[in-house]
């Protein structure tokens, strides 16, 4: 049922169908969104000579639908109503869960009507089927007949069938539905009053599971307004509660935020809540971790946002020079991640309904991945050279760091620079020194020797009562290439 790459699709196609050019079979691969039984069942319909480039979507799709068969609006209404839901139960056996008679009532057919239509759909490899459960797929099929089924029938109607008929499941599955018709403005319209004051949705910090999963849902076609909605609850009575680890929807709630963070717009006001929640939380947590999760969204790739290292380093600065022991702890777990040079993975979810989305901000060039380590290297160094509360631990989280800066991030400039800062003001760096000799020891014996000098150099200026602190500093010569370090 996962879609497939469109490469593969295409050359599926044309190892079943001879006939069909490359050009052609590549068109179909991307109108059937990766699913190879809709692109087989298209391909089907294609004649010997007969080529696909000047059709349009719209063709193809009627083409797909009706399959060289007469066409039948009672079938193509059928596909429109199922098509509201994400997936519909197909029982019809008294005592069963009356879905199909609700969309039933709400195509205007019989119970019978409809599963005869349900089943040539199938027949036609538009309608999938797992146990009990029925699905028109694939989704960029099911979201076209969607938009058609919102603006064929009256949204009164619909909606009446959904939220007051009381099939909680359907409900659900309709909302998961509305997620992916970001551009529809029927959807639009559902939405929005979905989350207005005296909506379905009005009240987030009173929503059960079922209204947790609805809001999940529907996030997509209106991140802006979601937003809002879970901000408002901070200014009600019970804000200190909801925003904690305890509510039992933390974890529902802290990843739709994660979601919202994607937009370099909203980063800031999504950073705020998270670490509300976040702070609420034992630092030794490692069940679905909110810290993990906020921690995430400051790494230099897979972090999921946008958001510029300013933005990042914004949020991280707030928290540091807060004089909050509990958010300063928490700023350093941030910048921690901004330091990050060497291993990144991510267990999260990168989709959000049918939004276009990548995992995150990704450098351009060297340049940019200068800019971002020298940016949190210098905010790291003034840290320490103010004697701020955190001194120590940030002295120790920049060593815990050498490794991957100097030899992934190469920032040689940067780490010699902070050295010096570091011993001209504390007098020592002992971590730092060890930093370094694992180092030479791990990744010496690969390195450029120029680059190679400059460390063993380091690792004798760091090198504790090696010399008085107060008659050393660094000199750069020729530019990033070399840089000696010696006594006046």
């Amino acid at each position: 049922l996962e879609p497939a790459s469109i490469d593969m699709i295409a050359k599926l196609v044309q190892a079943r169908f001879g006939h069909i050019s490359q050009i052609d079979a590549r068109t179909i691969a991307e109108f059937s969104g990766g699913n190879a039984r809709i692109a087989l069942a298209l391909a089907r319909t294609v004649k010997l000579g007969e080529t696909l480039g000047h059709l349009k979507d719209e063709v193809l799709f009627k083409r797909l639908f009706w399959q060289r068969n007469e066409e039948d609006n009672t079938l193509l209404k059928t596909a429109e109503v199922c098509s509201l839901v994400y997936s519909f139960n197909c029982q019809t056996d008294e005592g069963a869960d009356p879905e199909l008679g609700l969309l039933s009532a709400l195509a205007g057919m019989s119970v019978r009507e409809m599963y005869a239509n349900i089943s040539e759909l199938k027949r036609r490899d538009l309608v999938q089927q797992r146990s009990i459960w029925r699905a028109v797929l694939p989704h960029a099929i099911a979201n076209r007949l969607a938009v058609r089924a919102l603006e064929n029938i009256p949204l009164n109607d619909i909606r009446q069938i959904f939220e007051a008929e009381g099939s909680e499941r359907l409900l659900k599955s309709f909302s998961r539905r509305l997620g992916y018709l970001h551009q529809c403005e029927a959807a639009q319209s559902i939405v929005k009053d979905w989350l207005s004051p005296d909506g379905l949705l009005g009240d987030i910090s009173s929503l059960d599971t079922q209204g947790i999963n609805l809001l999940t849902n529907i996030a997509p076609v209106d991140p802006e307004m979601t937003l809002l909605a879970i901000e408002k609850v901070a200014t009600q009575v019970n804000a200190q509660q909801f925003f904690t680890r305890p509510n039992s929807c933390c974890v529902e709630i802290t990843r739709l935020i994660r979601h919202l963070a994607y937009d370099e717009e909203f980063f800031n006001r999504c950073a705020q809540l998270l670490y509300h929640f976040a702070l609420s939380e034992n630092p030794k947590e490692n069940i679905n971790s909110i810290r993990n999760l906020l921690k995430s969204l400051f790494y230099l790739y897979l972090s999921g946002t946008h958001a510029t290292a300013e933005q990042r380093l914004q949020v991280i600065r707030e928290l540091a020079e807060s004089n909050n022991q509990d958010k300063m702890e928490l700023a350093l777990e941030l910048l921690d991640a901004a330091l990050e040079a060497d291993h990144f993975s991510s267990f999260y979810d990168f989709e959000f309904g049918a939004r276009p989305r990548d995992f995150g901000y990704l450098p351009k060039n060297g340049e940019e991945i200068c800019h971002w380590f020298r940016l949190f290297i210098e905010y790291t160094s003034s840290l320490v050279v103010a004697d701020s509360k955190v001194a120590s631990e940030v002295k120790a989280l920049l060593a815990n760091n050498f490794r991957g800066l100097w030899v992934r991030a190469g920032m040689f400039d940067e780490l010699e620079n902070v050295a010096g800062d570091l011993m001209r003001r504390t007098g020592s760096w002992n971590e730092g020194w060890i930093a370094v000799r694992k180092t030479l020891r791990l990744d010496g014996k690969d390195m450029n020797p120029i680059i190679l000098a400059r460390l063993v150099d380091l690792e004798k200026a760091l090198k504790p009562d090696s010399f008085p602190d107060e008659h050393f500093r660094f000199r750069r010569c020729y530019g990033r290439s070399k840089s000696f370090l010696f006594k006046d």
